[in-house]
């Protein structure tokens, strides 16, 4: 798939100019780097990496972001990011890792027959609650495109006001491309970079929070500050305190590999 995308040229652009080589995995860290230090609100490592690139190595970069945009606009709650990565990590890499990214057919059956329905995201929202989704093996977050594909079909509401995902990984390059294509479909979600077999803490692993994260929070702070939600404290906040990174949460997170899971 990779091969048909109009950004990968402008990848392998930059690849040649500042490395000298088409294929340097670097280039691709790059591209990856700016966007997920932009959708987490990481502004020194954003920074950093501008300031260790030329402008003219910066005017490439947009053109790929620009063309990375376009391709995604084309193609709604689609990866079109994991198959070309994936083709470009080393076999090494992927085996130590045990990489294989679920196709995304594969993804949306395993959604249609989850029994995830409208009546019950509905219901948890009457209840001043949200509906949240695990993924404990996130990879590029295919399986939670697919949710949202699902329930934006079935809802017409924004997901920032009823939805809340959590993908973990063991992989980082996986961890960056869950928050793009999270944060690109408007998609909250808390992306935590570690070993889902181990339990959830602040000492053996990363926590991320997607710029779509802060928009819940945000609706929810306004759903209380205006007491629409009786008892929104115990429903709404403190289950959004199940994916925080306290280890006093660590059991609530604790889940087996290659299954989705609402909670």
């Amino acid at each position: 798939m990779g091969k048909n995308l109009s950004f990968v040229k402008y990848i392998k652009e930059l690849s040649i100019k500042k490395y000298g080589y088409e294929h340097d995995f670097r280039a691709i860290e790059i591209f990856l780097n700016f966007q997920f230090y932009s959708y987490t609100n990481q502004v020194k490592p954003l920074l950093d990496l501008l300031n260790s690139m030329k402008n003219d190595e910066k005017l490439i970069l947009k053109k790929a972001l620009e063309e990375f945009a376009e391709e995604s606009e084309k193609n709604p709650f689609t990866d079109i990011l994991g198959d070309f990565i994936l083709e470009r990590k080393s076999l090494k890499d992927k085996q130590y890792k045990g990489q294989f990214f679920t196709p995304s057919d594969v993804c949306d059956l395993i959604v249609e027959t989850s029994g995830i329905t409208k009546e019950d995201v509905l219901n948890r929202m009457k209840d001043g609650s949200v509906y949240k989704i695990l993924e404990p093996s996130v990879g590029s977050g295919r399986m939670l495109l697919s949710v949202a594909k699902k329930l934006k079909k079935e809802i017409n509401i924004p997901f920032h006001k009823y939805l809340l995902t959590v993908g973990i990984d063991i992989d980082p390059l996986s961890v960056k491309m869950t928050s793009i294509n999270t944060t690109l479909w408007g998609i909250p979600c808390i992306i935590i970079h570690g070993d889902a077999l181990l339990p959830i803490d602040n000492k053996t692993h990363k926590i991320y929070y997607n710029l779509p994260y802060f928009s819940l929070l945000n609706h929810i702070q306004n759903l209380k500050a205006l007491n629409i939600l009786k008892g929104i404290n115990k429903k709404t906040v403190s289950k959004h305190k199940t994916v925080s990174n306290k280890p006093s949460t660590s059991k609530k997170l604790k889940a087996k590999q290659g299954k989705l899971f609402v909670f």
